[in-house]
């Protein structure tokens, strides 16, 4: 069944089993019927309830497995890469669309305030540049079948081009794949997939990330000490890059400090406060720092600190958003590694029009990362990470 819910330019939403998204909350898409959408998304505050409550994996550090993603994963797989500042230019260079393409747009998890910058900007550029745009939010990193039953739906439509945020990057490959034989161009945004048939991506170095943490932690805490590492979902192969980072980087630059346990879950606040707790309770007094890929799984290490009166414990993340600048004034959590998501949606939109004009575009682009603490907070530009003030999704 199809809905209508409201009129906004050219934007069109999935429903929820052909019902219109209530207003203070992002639904996943349960279904491939479309629903008409007037503003950006719903509101969604920081460390709104989750839609998914996967069971958590915990891994000791002797037990941990090798992780060996198949997915390409890093600039290494890669021949034609722009890196680094050099990437910025990707955010300038604003191709004129042949025609009036209809772009997709299918996200794993919408209620993570990363997505919805990278939702955003991608809609902003799109806006500007005068494409019909349609967005599906998976609803979580373990909906694989949600997001299939989404790509299936984005090819029966005949979408000129989809950027893919993958749920998991090998098992949207073989949808993908199908996608590309029926003409369509893909373009990754922010986590990579394994269909081999993509255009370009624009995805941050993940080990970058996690190294950028590494020697956060390393230096605050002088070389000493103990961490836990909340690792995210398993399947994810962008994640488990990002915490490998972290890893080698502590080893390489901070050999005397010690990694207690490696936690895997899906990704949401009560995950991380649930992860956080066991963690405490397992390592009593022995916890000085927290390594977490997403702003939400360290939301909810934060409460469980707090919770727990467990004292000064660093934590650091990955993903800038509103609630979490407030935490770092609050000395709640410390360092997030900022990969200025805004910005990322309106490069992903500006490489895939690039592509549909029939011009060449880099394999992958890797934009910078930002170190924010408390030092630069107040001096931060947040137009390329943030939505503007007063923006209601």
């Amino acid at each position: 069944m199809k809905r209508i819910c409201r009129r906004w330019g050219s934007t069109i939403l999935l429903s929820i089993v052909g019902a219109c998204f209530p207003v203070n909350h992002i639904a996943s898409a349960q279904s491939p019927n479309l629903a008409e959408f007037s503003n950006p998304l719903p509101a969604v505050a920081n460390g709104a309830p989750p839609h998914s409550t996967a069971q958590s994996k915990t891994i000791l550090l002797a037990q941990a497995p090798a992780a060996k993603p198949a997915a390409p994963v890093g600039p290494a797989s890669f021949k034609d890469v722009v890196r680094g500042e050099a990437a910025k230019a990707w955010l300038t260079k604003e191709p004129a669309p042949k025609r009036k393409y209809v772009i997709a747009i299918a996200l794993p998890n919408m209620p993570d305030p990363s997505w919805q910058a990278i939702w955003y900007g991608a809609q902003a550029q799109g806006q500007k540049l005068g494409l019909n745009m349609r967005i599906a939010d998976a609803g979580g990193y373990n909906k694989l079948d949600v997001q299939v039953s989404q790509l299936e739906n984005f090819i029966q439509l005949k979408v000129d081009g989809i950027i893919i945020g993958a749920v998991q990057g090998d098992g949207v490959a073989p949808i993908l794949r199908r996608a590309a034989d029926a003409g369509i161009k893909i373009v990754d945004a922010f986590i990579y997939e394994s269909s081999g048939r993509t255009s370009s991506r624009v995805i941050n170095n993940q080990r970058e990330i996690g190294a950028a943490e590494a020697t956060y932690l390393g230096r605050a805490l002088g070389g000493k000490g103990n961490v836990v590492m909340l690792f995210g979902p398993a399947g994810n192969a962008t994640l488990i890059e990002r915490g490998l980072g972290f890893k080698e980087a502590l080893s390489k630059l901070h050999p005397q400090m010690k990694i207690l346990a490696e936690r895997y879950s899906d990704i949401n606040r009560p995950e991380g406060l649930r992860q956080m707790e066991d963690l405490l309770q397992a390592f009593p007094g022995q916890i000085q720092g927290v390594y977490s890929p997403s702003a939400f799984l360290a939301d909810g290490a934060a409460d469980a600190v707090a919770a727990k009166r467990a004292g000064k414990i660093l934590i650091a993340t990955a993903g800038t958003n509103v609630g979490v600048i407030d935490r770092l004034k609050k000395g709640e959590i410390h360092m997030v590694a900022d990969q200025q998501n805004v910005m990322q949606g309106r490069m992903a939109v500006n490489v895939m029009v690039t592509a549909l004009n029939g011009d060449p575009v880099p394999e992958l682009i890797t934009p910078p990362i930002r170190e924010i603490t408390t030092e630069n907070l107040g001096s931060t530009d947040w137009s390329v990470s943030l939505p503007p003030a007063g923006w209601k999704p």
